[in-house]
C-alpha cells in the first residue's frame, strides 16, 4: 500500500507549541547581558561573530587574564549559538570569580532554558532580586519556560509584565503571538506579530513568527516570503529553514527542500525536525529502511508532532514493524478519525495480528454497501472475515472486490482465486487453503506466483515433499528467474541440506544479481559452514549495491563480531538497530560489539535494555548477564541472571552465574545460597571443585570465618576461579588474626600470580606483626615490577604519608595522574600532600579534584581542609566540610577538620561541638590527640 500523498493533509493542522517552541531560544537570546565596555570582544559580539568571540575569550583565558567579566561574555557568545550547558559553566565560572549572583541570574535561567531545563529556568528566577534594568529580560525567560512548559496562563502573565516594564519589548510582543497562535487566534497574534514589526523590523524572529501567521492561514506564497526574509536577515535561522524545507516539501519541491535541509545538518547534524522531513522525502520514494533510520532518530518529532506520527507510524507498517505502527497510527486515527490511510494501515496490522474483528470494525463505514468502493479495504475486510471463520462472507465480499472492475488498482482485483485460498490459510483452514491454491495452479500452470504462494504454505506446514514438488514446477516454468532457486535453497536450508543450499542461492543469485534475498541467504548459509570470508563478501557486495539494507547490515555485524572485528562490527549495528528497534537478537550482539570495541558505557547500556526487551528470551538472559558480569557491572547483572534462573530452576549453571554476579555486589548470603542450589541441581551441575572455592569465596567474604576455615582444606589450587581474587585464603587468615598464616598464604599466591591485592595483603600482614619496614619493601619491588599499577602505588603512597615521607608519597601520586587518568581521589591525596609540604600546587590540584567528584564526601574534606590551610578561606571550607559531614556523618576525621574551620572564624561553640562529636565517633582516629587539645583550650 502507498499512502504518503495523504500527509498532506495535516498541513492545516501543524501543532504550534512543536513548531514554536524552539523559537523561544533565537528569540530570548538577544540582547546585551551585561554593560561591556568597547572592546575587540564585545564588537565581536555585537557583530553576531560569536564563534570569534569564543576564540578571543579562550586565548584571553589561556594568558591567565580570566575575570568574571570575560566569562559572562563567553556564557553570551555560547547562548547565542545555542551552547546552553557551555554557557551554564561559563556563569558559574564568574560567580566564582566575583560576578554579582542577581546580576547572573537571568543569564544563567536562559542557559537552562536552552538546555531544555524549564523548571530549572524558573527555579533560578525565584527569590532573587532582579536589577530594575534586568526585569523585562526576566519576565521574558519566565514566560518562555512557562509556555515550553504549557503553563500558558503564567506565561501570558509574565509577557503582559514584561511590556508593562518596556512597552516597546518586541520579545514580549513576539511571546503574545505564540500564545495567540496556540489558541489558534490567528487575528490577534498577527496583531502582536505586526507590533513587534514596527518596533524590530529587521529581527529574523519577527519575520518568521509573521510567516508562521501566514502559513496557518494558508496563505503560503506570504509564508514563504517572510521565512526567506528571516533567513535574509539571519542565516542561521533554522526555524526559518525548517519551515520552508516543510513548505517545499508539501509542494513536491523536493530539490529545493534539500537546500535547506543541507544548511539545516551543516550547523545541526542531528535536527529532529529536519530528519523527520528527510525521513518523509524518502518515504515518499518508497525508501522504507532508510527512511526508518530517520524518523526512529528523530524520536522527539515523531512522537508529538502528529504529521510526523502519520509518517512514522506508516513506514513501521511497510517494514512489519506492527507493534510500532498500531502505536503510531492509533494515535493519528484518534487524533483524526475519518483518515483512511490510518485507517487501511491499522486494518492491515490487525488482520497481521490475528484479530479480524478489530481489522472489520475499523473498515466498517469504508466497506459499507452505500460507501464508495475501495479495493484495499475490500481485501482486508474479505480476508478478515475468512479469518473469522465466515467463509460465505468472506467469499461475497471477495466477489464485490472482483467485480469492482479495471477502475481499481489491477494488482489488488486480479487472482481473487488465489487470494481466496490464501485467505482460508492464513484464517486457520490449512488443508482447505493449500487444496484451493492447488486448484488455482491447476487452472493456471503457468502463474509462477500462485505456484510460490504453494510452495511456502507447504514448506509452513512442512509438507517437504510436496514443496520439492512444487518449486521444481517453478524451475520448469521459469527456469530463468531467481525465485524457484531462492525456494529450492531455503528448503535446503530447512533440510539442513547447507552445500545444496549455498548452491542455489548462488544460482539464484547468478540469474538476478538485483535478487538482493538471494545474496543475504546465501551468506547466512556460509555462516552455517563456517565460511565466515565468504558470507562477509556477499554481505558486502550486497550492501554495495543496497547501502540501506538493515538486515544485511544486522548480519555482517555478526559475521564481523564471529571474526573478531567488534570495532567495525559496530559501525554496522549502529544503523541496523536504528532500522530494525525490536530485534532484541539484533540488540544481543550490538551489545557484546560495543563491548569487543571497548565502548564500556554503551555496552553497558545496551546491555541492560536489551535485557529489559529479552524478558522472555532466557538465552539473551544468560548472554546479557554474562556480558555485564565481564564489564564489571555484576549489580545490573543480577536481574538478567535472577530471570534466567526462573526459567531454569533445577540449571546448575543458572544458579552459578547468578551466584556469581551476587557475590561481585557483595551480597554474600544471597551468594552462597545460590552456588549451594548449583551444587544441588539436578541438569548442568558445574564443577564441584570450582563451587568449593566460590561457597569459600562467599564465606570469608562474608566474614563467616569458621566455616571458611572448614572448607579451606577442600580448596584446589588449579580450580580457582578468575573472579575469585588470587589474595582470598590470607585476607581469610589475616582478618581472623593468624598473621603468620596470612604472611604463608600470600607468599605462596605470589609465587604464582603477581597481583596488587595480594602485594597489598602481604604488606599488611608484615605490617600486623611488626615489620613495617619489610611491608614497605614489598610494595616498592612490587611497584618496580608493575609501574603502571594504581592500587599498589596509591597504597605505597599511603605508607609514605603515615611514616612522614611526604615527598615519597608525593611522587607516587604524582606517577598515577602521569598516566593521564582523571583521578579524582588520587589528585586529593596528592594535593594534601603537597599541602604538608608547602607547596602551592594543592589549591588547584584540590579545584581539578573537586571539579571531577564535587558531590564524594573524601574530596570535599580534603577540598575544605585545603581551603583552610592554604588559603584560610573560611567560608569555602566551612560550606564544603559541612556537605562532607552530611555525606558521611561516620567519619571522625571530618568532623575534626570542621571543627578547626568553626575555631578559625571564631565560632568556638560550634567547633566545640565537632570536636567533641569526632571523639565520640572514634576515640582514636588520627587527629583524636589534637581534637583533646583543642577541648582543653576551649574549656
Amino acid at each position: 500500500m502507498r499512502f504518503f500523498p495523504a500527509t498532506r493533509e495535516f498541513t492545516a493542522v501543524k501543532s504550534v507549541k512543536a513548531s514554536l517552541c524552539a523559537g523561544i531560544f533565537l528569540a530570548t537570546t538577544s540582547g546585551p547581558l551585561v554593560a561591556q565596555d568597547t572592546t575587540a570582544i564585545s564588537d565581536l559580539l555585537s557583530g553576531n561573530r560569536f564563534d570569534d568571540a569564543i576564540e578571543a575569550i579562550e586565548k584571553l583565558h589561556s594568558r591567565g587574564e580570566a575575570s568574571a567579566e570575560s566569562y559572562l561574555q563567553l556564557a553570551q557568545a555560547y547562548m547565542e549559538t545555542g551552547a546552553g550547558i557551555a554557557a551554564e559553566a561559563a556563569i558559574e565560572r564568574a560567580r566564582r570569580l566575583g560576578a554579582d549572583y542577581a546580576r547572573t541570574a537571568v543569564p544563567f535561567a536562559k542557559s537552562q532554558l536552552l538546555q531544555g531545563k524549564y523548571a530549572e529556568a524558573i527555579g533560578a528566577l525565584r527569590g532573587v532580586i532582579i536589577p530594575n534594568d534586568m526585569r523585562a529580560a526576566a519576565a521574558i525567560v519566565l514566560g518562555d519556560a512557562n509556555f515550553a512548559l504549557s503553563k500558558y496562563g503564567e506565561s501570558d502573565r509574565q509577557y503582559h509584565q514584561a511590556r508593562e516594564i518596556d512597552q516597546n519589548n518586541y520579545q514580549a510582543m513576539l511571546g503574545l503571538a505564540r500564545l495567540a497562535l496556540q489558541k489558534q487566534d490567528l487575528a490577534l497574534a498577527a496583531d502582536y506579530a505586526t507590533d513587534a514589526a514596527e518596533v524590530a523590523p529587521d529581527n529574523t524572529m519577527v519575520q518568521y513568527t509573521l510567516g508562521m501567521i501566514a502559513r496557518y492561514r494558508g496563505e503560503f506564497v506570504d509564508a514563504e516570503a517572510y521565512f526567506q526574509r528571516a533567513l535574509d536577515l539571519f542565516p542561521e535561522n533554522l526555524l526559518a529553514n525548517i519551515e520552508l524545507a516543510s513548505l517545499k516539501v508539501d509542494q513536491n519541491r523536493t530539490e529545493e527542500a534539500q537546500i535547506h535541509l543541507d544548511a539545516i545538518y551543516a550547523v545541526a547534524p542531528r535536527h529532529p525536525m529536519a530528519q523527520y522531513l528527510s525521513g518523509a522525502i524518502l518515504a515518499s520514494q518508497e525508501r522504507y529502511e532508510e527512511a526508518a533510520v530517520l524518523l526512529n532518530n528523530a524520536r522527539t518529532v515523531t512522537e508529538n508532532y502528529l504529521p510526523a506520527t502519520f509518517v512514522r507510524g506508516l513506514v513501521s507498517y511497510q517494514l512489519g514493524q506492527d507493534s510500532l505502527a498500531e502505536s503510531l497510527l492509533t494515535k493519528v486515527h484518534k487524533a483524526k478519525p475519518g483518515n483512511l490511510p490510518a485507517k487501511l494501515a491499522l486494518a492491515g496490522i490487525y488482520l497481521r495480528q490475528k484479530q479480524p474483528q478489530r481489522a472489520l470494525d475499523i473498515l466498517k463505514a469504508v466497506i459499507a454497501p452505500d460507501a464508495p468502493i475501495n479495493a484495499e479495504a475490500l481485501a482486508i475486510a474479505a480476508a478478515a472475515t475468512m479469518q473469522l471463520g465466515r467463509t460465505e462472507e468472506g467469499e461475497r465480499l471477495y466477489q464485490r472486490l472482483s467485480d469492482a472492475g479495471s477502475d481499481q488498482e489491477t494488482e489488488i482485483v486480479s487472482n481473487v482465486p488465489a487470494k481466496l485460498a490464501l485467505a482460508k490459510f492464513v484464517s486457520g483452514q490449512k488443508q482447505a487453503g493449500i487444496s484451493a491454491m492447488a486448484e488455482v495452479v491447476s487452472n493456471n500452470a503457468a502463474d509462477v506466483r500462485s505456484l510460490a504462494i504453494l510452495g511456502e504454505m507447504q514448506m509452513r506446514e512442512k509438507d517437504i515433499d510436496g514443496a520439492a514438488i512444487t518449486i521444481e514446477k517453478i524451475i520448469q516454468i521459469a527456469p530463468q528467474r531467481a525465485l524457484g532457486y531462492n525456494m529450492k535453497g531455503s528448503l535446503a536450508y530447512a533440510r539442513g541440506e547447507f552445500v545444496l543450499a549455498q548452491q542455489s542461492f548462488s544460482q539464484a543469485y547468478d540469474r538476478n544479481p538485483q535478487y538482493f534475498t538471494a545474496l543475504r541467504n546465501r551468506a547466512l548459509v556460509r555462516i552455517r559452514l563456517e565460511n565466515l570470508g565468504g558470507a562477509e563478501a556477499d554481505l558486502k557486495g550486497l550492501l554495495e549495491q543496497s547501502p540501506n539494507d538493515a538486515r544485511a547490515k544486522a548480519i555482517l555485524g555478526r559475521v564481523l563480531l564471529m571474526l573478531g572485528r567488534a570495532e567495525e562490527a559496530v559501525d554496522y549495528f549502529n544503523d541496523a538497530v536504528r532500522a530494525i528497534p525490536n530485534s532484541v537478537d539484533v540488540w544481543a550482539d550490538y551489545s557484546e560489539a560495543l563491548a569487543g570495541a571497548g565502548k564500556t558505557s554503551d555496552a553497558i547500556s545496551q546491555a541492560k535494555d536489551t535485557a529489559v526487551m529479552a524478558a522472555d528470551r532466557p538465552d539473551i538472559l544468560r548472554r546479557m548477564g554474562l556480558l555485564l558480569l565481564g564489564l564489571d557491572e555484576a549489580r545490573v547483572a543480577v536481574r538478567p541472571l535472577s530471570r534466567f534462573v526462573a526459567f531454569n530452576p533445577d540449571n546448575g549453571e543458572a544458579h552459578l552465574l547468578l551466584g556469581r554476579a551476587l557475590l561481585a555486589t557483595r551480597l554474600y548470603t544471597g551468594a552462597k545460597s545460590s552456588f549451594l542450589r548449583a551444587e544441588k541441581a539436578g541438569g548442568n551441575k558445574p564443577d564441584g571443585d570450582l563451587i568449593n572455592w566460590y561457597i569459600f569465596a562467599s564465606d570469608s567474604l562474608g566474614e563467616r570465618y569458621d566455616q571458611a576455615l572448614v572448607r579451606l582444606p577442600e580448596l584446589v589450587d588449579a580450580k580457582r576461579p578468575a573472579d575469585v581474587r588470587p589474595s582470598v585464603v590470607g585476607d581469610l587468615m589475616l582478618a581472623s588474626g593468624r598473621i603468620d598464616e596470612a604472611i604463608i598464604a600470600y607468599r605462596a599466591a605470589l609465587k604464582v600470580t603477581d597481583t596488587s591485592g595480594l602485594a597489598i595483603g602481604l604488606a599488611n600482614a608484615l605490617d600486623a606483626s611488626g615489620e613495617k619496614f619489610d611491608a614497605v619493601r614489598v610494595l616498592e619491588n612490587f611497584v618496580d615490577r608493575n609501574p603502571a599499577n594504581r592500587d599498589a602505588r596509591m597504597a605505597l603512597g599511603t605508607r609514605y604519608q603515615q611514616t612522614g615521607r611526604q615527598q615519597a608519597a608525593t611522587a607516587q601520586y604524582e606517577a598515577i595522574l602521569r598516566s593521564g587518568v582523571a583521578d579524582a581521589q588520587v589528585a586529593a591525596l596528592l594535593a594534601k600532600a603537597y599541602m604538608e609540604l608547602g607547596n602551592r600546587n594543592s589549591i588547584p590540584l584540590i579545584e581539578r579534584a573537586y571539579l571531577i567528584r564535587p558531590e564524594d564526601p573524601f574530596i570535599l574534606d580534603a577540598y575544605g581542609w585545603i581551603m583552610l590551610q592554604a588559603r584560610r578561606d573560611t567560608s569555602a571550607a566551612i560550606d564544603a566540610l559541612q556537605k562532607a559531614t552530611r555525606r558521611a556523618p561516620a567519619v571522625a576525621g571530618y568532623k575534626f577538620h570542621l571543627g578547626m574551620a568553626y575555631l578559625a572564624r571564631g565560632q568556638r561553640q560550634e567547633a566545640l561541638k565537632e570536636f567533641q562529636d569526632a571523639l565520640r565517633l572514634d576515640p582514636d582516629f588520627p587527629d583524636a590527640g589534637e581534637a583533646k587539645r583543642q577541648i582543653g583550650l576551649l574549656n
